[in-house]
């Protein structure tokens, strides 16, 4: 029974999502001139994040000195509150689309045509990549971190583990913020780079934390799981609200793909439930390779059409 409720309940959190998170993205598109989304989209990335650290720690604490029941009420609570906090949000005027509105089935039909367009293919390696991460560190970080541990005691497991993920919440909240900013700016490319560097750095120390046992490298895989985590959807973001104007159907195609690359994620984790972590690391490996092969197409695609442009404005 309460397995078949937890199946439910995921399955209503995952409908809602889907529905929030186009909502999100239309509305901080709508938020701001196009100049500072990157830092808009930043800074809504790094206060979601925190929950990371605040949830963490109340995690640690509720499931420490109470019973699940207070965890999950508690948790209850604080939904019922961020919900009805929905209708403080000031209404923002949408852009003016050109022509009529356009139908349902035209709109998920635009999804799809989205798909097949060549500047959003690559990007869509980041963001299967990003659902990747987030299943890493959702649904198997902590088990990497039980290996390094030296308790059996399971509170003080949970606090150990909490206290981790309270440093990939850092993380992310800093990220977020200097990320955003730096989009408004900076070369999106780069810092797309910059992010797909800072997965491998968490991929090795993942890989240090099998071999050596030391929960040190824990809390610095923590760092680099967050900073990767919100930098590249902070990008993502940036890319879309600036390369497609913030179109819903992009935001839309975001969350499916992202969602494909969690789900196999959470897969994969489960089928290799009994195996070493390491295979699992190890398979992960490739999809963030090719992320960085999809980076490298981009950078070469800008390249092109930059000179492209140069030689049209030689022969003027």
């Amino acid at each position: 029974m309460f397995y078949t409720l937890s199946i439910l309940a995921g399955l209503l959190t995952g409908m809602g999502g889907a529905v929030l998170w186009c909502a999100q993205s239309g509305y901080v598109t709508n938020l701001c001139e196009e100049k500072r989304r990157g830092s808009f989209f930043g800074v809504f990335w790094s206060i979601f994040q925190a929950s990371q650290i605040l949830g963490n720690v109340l995690s640690a604490v509720l499931l420490k000195f109470f019973n699940p029941f207070t965890y999950f009420f508690t948790l209850a609570v604080l939904a019922l509150g961020s919900t009805a906090l929905f209708c403080l949000l000031p209404s923002v005027p949408m852009e003016e689309e050109s022509g009529p509105r356009q139908s349902v089935s035209k709109q998920v039909s635009k999804v799809f045509e989205l798909m097949v367009e060549p500047p959003m293919i690559p990007l869509m390696a980041q963001m299967f990549i990003s659902g990747v991460i987030l299943a890493f560190y959702s649904g198997f970080f902590s088990r990497l971190i039980a290996t390094a541990l030296d308790t059996t005691n399971e509170a003080d497991k949970n606090w150990e583990v909490a206290s981790v993920f309270i440093v990939l919440g850092i993380g992310e909240v800093i990220t977020g913020y200097l990320i955003g900013r730096a989009a408004d700016s900076v070369d999106k490319l780069f810092l797309t780079n910059i992010s797909n560097l800072a997965t491998e750095a968490a991929f090795i120390f993942s890989i240090l934390i099998l071999f050596t046992k030391n929960v040190t490298y824990a809390f610095v895989a923590a760092f680099f799981w967050g900073f990767s985590d919100n930098s590249i959807q902070t990008m993502i973001t940036a890319f879309i609200s600036k390369d497609w104007n913030g179109m819903l159907e992009a935001f839309a195609l975001y969350r499916i793909v992202q969602s494909a690359g969690a789900c196999m994620g959470f897969i994969l984790a489960a089928v290799l439930a009994e195996s070493s972590p390491f295979i699992f690391i190890f398979i992960m490996i490739p999809f963030q390779l090719l992320a960085n092969f999809a980076v490298a197409y981009q950078r070469k695609e800008q390249k092109a059409a930059l000179n492209g442009y140069q030689g049209i404005r030689e022969d003027l």
